[in-house]
């Protein structure tokens, strides 16, 4: 039988001797305090354009004002009730990241799901509902959508998720956006 070690590893200590990318890299592991913000910026250093759409105004700006204390101005945040608003930004290209309600009395959420996705395949989209029907969420899953939470909403799993698809559009845009195009020869054969 092992012995149990209680040996446990002190992240202030560690810190101390991380500099740049790797200090970064081991408070994002490790997590930070929730009052400190997290930079999550874009290739072009452009802050990620964030619609959050609900049918309850009380649900978006709270969800908005979660987003804005934790990340700061890394979001661009836009919050509304109505779905056809946010189907126009959708096609006029301006969402990166949208976190919809599912069940709306005007539109349903899956509709602006496939607007945004039919404009923008990289655009990150989070289904938030607090019905979880498996065939709606299936239905979503087969749309494009990228997760769902459900409600009542923590805060830590909101701003997890919001992390990791800003991560996301960070690579998608770094990859797509700063590499140098593949140059092609065209031969006779």
């Amino acid at each position: 039988m092992a012995k149990e070690s209680n040996f446990r590893v002190q992240p202030h200590r560690i810190r101390a001797f991380l500099n740049g990318p790797e200090r970064l890299a081991f408070e994002l592991f490790c997590g930070r305090p929730s009052n400190q913000r997290i930079p999550i910026m874009l290739a072009n250093d452009s802050p990620i354009r964030t619609v959050v759409v609900d049918d309850d105004p009380y649900i978006w700006k709270l969800i908005c004002r979660i987003l804005q204390i934790r990340f700061g101005s890394s979001l661009s945040l836009t919050g509304t009730s109505d779905v056809t608003q946010a189907i126009e930004l959708a096609r006029s290209g301006q969402i990166d990241l949208c976190l919809t309600d599912l069940e709306m009395p005007d539109v349903n959420g899956l509709r602006l799901l496939e607007a945004i996705k039919s404009v923008d395949v990289l655009a990150q989209v989070v289904i938030v509902t607090s019905h979880p029907m498996l065939a709606d969420i299936e239905a979503a899953f087969r749309l494009g959508a990228d997760d769902y939470l459900l409600k009542p909403i923590d805060t830590d799993s909101l701003c997890d998720c919001v992390q990791y698809m800003s991560n996301r559009l960070r690579r998608f845009h770094r990859d797509v956006y700063v590499r140098e195009p593949v140059l092609t020869a065209d031969c006779d054969m």
